[in-house]
């Protein structure tokens, strides 16, 4: 990983003057500014003559008048290398000053003791201005940005809204830029959370989310508070551009209550107080906890396509078109420059160096990544099925690889009911275990394995159900389940269906057992069962369109199905009892079932073929 320290941003190459960041102004939402991703915003620089940095002559009014002043537009993901204050040379950055730093502990944050004020707007109490003009003339080209003020009894702290939006969601660029998107959606974040009620939660992070991001992401997920903090930054953008204003962006703290907040900046008198008021130019750390105790998070890349190349570009015709910038003699590779990305590239991370202490809450909280599976897409068409991959949600639509299923042979102790996860099974679990652990004693003979329908699901039990849609995009109802909200009895909710696959090896077929999640409503338990004759399902494909063919068939009868090349499939049914714990009474009905088939089966097989055939059809198996 590249440290920021190693590339430069081209924009504030300018010869080798320095150049400090003195203020942020608003984001351009206008299409003359705004780049595709995402939008701009103003930052306003002003020339530091001398070479030994003086943080008293930069404060000094008679200075800062005849200082040279830029001001420039820069892509909002860039907030998270950019701290007002910071002197930059050469397009790099070069020093941060010994500005004042302050420890303000036991700091409340509370609706009552902070707000949002204007920068350039006096107390209507005191009728003083929080940042007097002859201490501060920094910020006087735009008095109408946004700073959060919090009020003690001994002091004020102002904080710009643009360096809380930094500090507390600039965890990365893309984040950053996906924070500025109005109205907010929680799908640019993440995809969906498990066990919320718990201090212990799993989010699932939407691609191209790194898991750098996920207790930042999960802060958001599981606090309304800063929720509300994340959902105004975009929306006062949103509504500020609509009235044909500025839109200088609104920013609250993500929390509520005590915490410990170190900051870097410069005491302002304020009503006859010469510290009376501290004006925060860039946050250290904040200690206030974070809304779990450990947190567990799912990560994909962003989905990119590998296929063709990147259009080449004379780089003088981009040069006349971008009105930048560019350096003969710099590799472009560690040079910023303000153009579009690849989008069939991926990204490469570059450390911002920031400090492990920023958050201390999360240095004794476990952050831990767990795999996530590839739920797939089965297209229903008229010459046939296609199985796509389920990651689709990137913004190139190309496909990527379908990952394969794996097939393993697994040992007894695999079909008892699992002890070690804390995962309350439900019925549909037990009676998967109980009808497996009758079959393998009674049909030693014949392999049975689990099928996992991808490598990294969490229970070797327990996949989850392919997507089935149409030629119109219409999901099946029968891949998804539907519960309603705890809060909101008319409303629901629907995640992905799971479902449990096992499979069992004769001579000359294979026989699969699936059984579905059973919804809370339902009166009946399914065991749907795909007979494979010529045994030709032998690849992901071919298992996951028997699957989809067979559910895009179903109805609520009981009855075969074809499925083509040898395959059929059926679908039993076992009613529930009143009782919850009646899983042995189902297994056993489902086992006759099973039991039928196979001895069927097995018994044709050895009409018409000897066994020294058989044996070296056994042999020979051998499946991926």
């Amino acid at each position: 990983m590249n440290a920021i320290k190693n590339f430069e941003i081209l924009n504030f190459t300018d010869g080798h003057t320095m150049w400090r960041i003195d203020w942020f102004g608003s984001v351009s939402l206008a299409e003359i500014y705004r780049r595709s991703s995402q939008p701009k915003i103003e930052v306003q620089l002003s020339q530091i003559p001398d070479q030994v940095i003086d943080t008293s002559g930069i404060f000094d009014s008679e200075n800062f008048k005849k200082s040279r002043k830029r001001l420039i537009r820069l892509p909002v993901g860039l907030l998270s290398i950019l701290k007002i204050g910071d002197i930059w040379k050469n397009g790099t950055f070069f020093e941060r000053p010994d500005y004042d730093v302050m420890s303000f502990n036991q700091l409340k944050i509370t609706r009552n003791s902070s707000s949002l004020i204007k920068a350039g707007l006096p107390d209507p109490e005191t009728s003083q201005y929080f940042l007097p003009m002859s201490h501060h003339p920094q910020h006087m080209e735009h008095t109408q940005s946004y700073c959060v003020h919090i009020k003690t009894d001994a002091y004020h702290i102002i904080v710009p809204c643009i360096e809380l939006i930094r500090f507390y969601f600039g965890s990365s660029s893309t984040v950053l830029a996906k924070i500025f998107d109005a109205p907010f959606a929680q799908e640019n974040f993440w995809i969906s959370t498990e066990n919320t009620s718990s201090s212990r939660p799993t989010i699932h992070l939407a691609p191209g989310i790194s898991g750098h991001s996920a207790p930042h992401i999960g802060r958001i997920a599981f606090s309304k508070v800063a929720r509300s903090a994340a959902e105004l930054i975009g929306n006062s953008c949103i509504t500020a551009t609509a009235r044909n204003e500025p839109a200088f962006p609104k920013a609250l703290f993500p929390f509520e209550g005590e915490t410990d907040l170190v900051v870097s900046g410069k005491w302002l008198p304020f009503n006859g107080n010469s510290k009376g008021v501290f004006l925060v130019f860039s946050l250290i750390s904040c200690s206030h906890p974070f809304p779990f105790k450990e947190i567990k998070y799912t990560s994909t890349k962003k989905s990119t396509s590998k296929s063709g190349e990147a259009p080449k570009t004379d780089l003088k015709a981009k040069q006349e078109k971008s009105g930048l910038l560019f350096s003969k003699a710099r590799q472009a590779n560690n040079t910023v420059i303000d153009e579009e990305p690849d989008k069939k590239r991926v990204a490469e991370r570059i450390n911002t160096q920031h400090s492990s202490a920023q958050f201390p809450d999360l240095i004794r909280k476990s952050i831990t990544k767990i795999e996530n599976e590839h739920i797939p897409t089965l297209m229903l068409r008229k010459e046939g099925i296609s199985v796509v991959d389920g990651l689709s949600v990137g913004d190139e639509g190309n496909l990527s690889t379908i990952h394969p299923i794996e097939f393993s042979d697994y040992d007894d102790e695999d079909f008892q009911i699992p002890k070690s996860t804390n995962k309350k099974l439900s019925l549909t679990s037990l009676v998967f275990f109980e009808l497996l652990k009758r079959i393998r004693q009674d049909y030693q003979h014949m392999p049975i394995n689990l099928v996992r329908l991808d490598s990294r699901q969490r229970f070797n039990y327990l996949s989850t159900m392919p997507r089935i849609v149409n030629e119109d995009g219409e999901l099946l109802s029968s891949c998804v389940m539907s519960f309603p909200e705890s809060s909101n009895n008319s409303k629901t909710f629907t995640r992905n269906r799971h479902i449990s696959v096992a499979r069992i090896i004769d001579a000359y077929s294979c026989v699969y057992l699936i059984v579905p999640e059973m919804s809370e409503t339902a009166k009946e338990l399914e065991l749907h069962v795909i007979l494979d004759k010529s045994k030709a399902i032998r690849t992901t494909q071919d298992l996951l369109a028997a699957i989809g063919i067979h559910f895009s068939k179903y109805v609520e009868t009981e009855s075969n199905y074809e499925l083509g090349q040898g395959a059929i499939s059926t679908v039993h049914k076992a009613e529930l009892l009143n009782v919850q714990d009646n899983h042995e009474l189902i297994a056993d009905i489902f086992h006759s079932t099973v039991s039928g088939m196979l001895t069927q089966e097995f018994e044709n097989a050895c009409k018409d073929s000897s066994s020294t055939l058989i044996d070296k059809e056994l042999n020979a198996l051998t499946l991926n």
